[in-house]
């Protein structure tokens, strides 16, 4: 078992909100567990609650090359640039839906990160799955039979492994700086122009921008959180470990039974 990493040299961590997931919130929860099961709440009613998916985003089709124009003020390089960061935030997008449905963040109010990840580890302590906190990524061992828990396990760790690439890569890689830096001097330009065509420009720009610039600081913060959760997790794994125990007496071994055993009533 590793130790979790230094954080007293992280001269690049920044404050983060999370939720006030607390040793009160798991007694919370473990209670909601217990009040539920002897209640002989029906666990067996399968959930039909899902989330539709939202529909692709224009920007994502728009002609990048003929975006940052040659001819006027841009270049193949910038369109090349953004289409890498734009798959990137695809991929990222992907793993972290994947996961998400894993956990069946759709039944869980307020769904955060957090609670995903207290969904993962008890599901799979009540599956006599031992869970380690780690000190590389993805920061969480499962020791034991894995075999009927591939999918959930995979999700976590793809989600992960993605997300630690990404900021890796983007820590070290500083073209995205200077990308940002000129889509908003294009964009400066373009508004002196009355045209429609350049407003349009303009508007594509903008969007690209600002969901750079939200996908970059969405990298950053959840791998942060991920590390605290591992921090919080290692300190609080008895109580835990108590849920996921009072989950196997119950016959309670999937994320959806478990969702609905500590957060919320059944689905009809």
């Amino acid at each position: 078992m590793g130790c979790v990493p230094s954080r007293k040299n992280d001269t690049e961590r920044t404050k983060i909100v999370t939720p006030a997931i607390t040793l009160f919130y798991l007694n919370s929860i473990y209670q909601q567990l217990l009040v539920k099961t002897e209640n002989e709440v029906d666990f067996e009613v399968k959930c039909r609650k899902f989330k539709i998916p939202d529909p692709e985003e224009k920007i994502f089709r728009i002609n990048l090359k003929s975006l940052y124009d040659i001819g006027i003020f841009g270049s193949v390089e910038h369109a090349n640039e953004m289409e890498i960061i734009l798959n990137d935030y695809k991929d990222f997008v992907s793993s972290q839906s994947f996961f998400y449905s894993n956990v069946h963040f759709v039944c869980v109010p307020d769904f955060c990160l957090e609670k995903g990840l207290i969904v993962l580890t008890t599901t799979l302590m009540a599956n006599q799955l031992r869970v380690e906190f780690d000190s590389v990524c993805p920061y969480l061992k499962i020791i034991g039979e894995k075999e009927n828990h591939s999918e959930l396990i995979n999700s976590w760790n793809d989600f992960a492994q993605t997300l630690e690439k990404l900021y890796e890569k983007y820590k070290k890689t500083k073209f995205f700086h200077t990308l940002m830096v000129k889509t908003s001097v294009i964009i400066r330009k373009y508004e002196n122009f009355k045209e429609k065509n350049a407003r349009k420009r303009i508007k594509y720009l903008k969007e690209l921008r600002s969901l750079v610039a939200k996908y970059f600081k969405s990298i950053k913060e959840m791998r942060q959180r991920i590390i605290m959760f591992i921090d919080f997790f290692a300190v609080n794994k008895e109580k835990l470990e108590q849920i996921g125990h009072a989950a196997e007496c119950k016959k309670i071994l999937s994320c959806e039974k478990m969702v609905h055993g500590i957060f919320i009533e059944t689905t009809d």
